[in-house]
């Protein structure tokens, strides 16, 4: 990335926290890796699984976001109902739908 379009690089991370240290592919490496976060809800492909797995799969992570943000709040009762309301429409073992279209990169 730092060797095809490293101007674009600085231009947008420029006002980040501690990126005047960053001058060279090295750098900007050191600072990216110092910069990453552990995250559990990236979908990544897998070779193991079916094309219909990995679609659901990636279809659940989107939805199961989307229904943590809207129940934020809500008393464990409200959530119980609107979580047996979510699994009927998601219907996490049905691979054929709901799910993600292939080919699908957007929301």
């Amino acid at each position: 990335m730092w060797h095809a379009i490293s101007d674009r690089v600085k231009e947008i991370w420029q006002y980040c926290y501690g990126f005047e240290s960053v001058r060279d592919a090295e750098s900007f490496i050191t600072y990216m890796k110092k910069c990453q976060l552990p995250a559990s809800l990236f979908f990544n492909g897998s070779n193991d699984e079916s094309l219909e797995e990995q679609l659901k799969a990636l279809y659940l992570k989107q939805e199961f976001a989307k229904f943590t943000i809207e129940n934020q709040g809500l008393d464990a009762s409200a959530i119980k109902v609107n979580l047996q309301a979510f699994m009927q429409r998601v219907a996490p073992t049905n691979l054929a739908a709901p799910t993600w279209s292939a080919g699908k990169y957007r929301l």
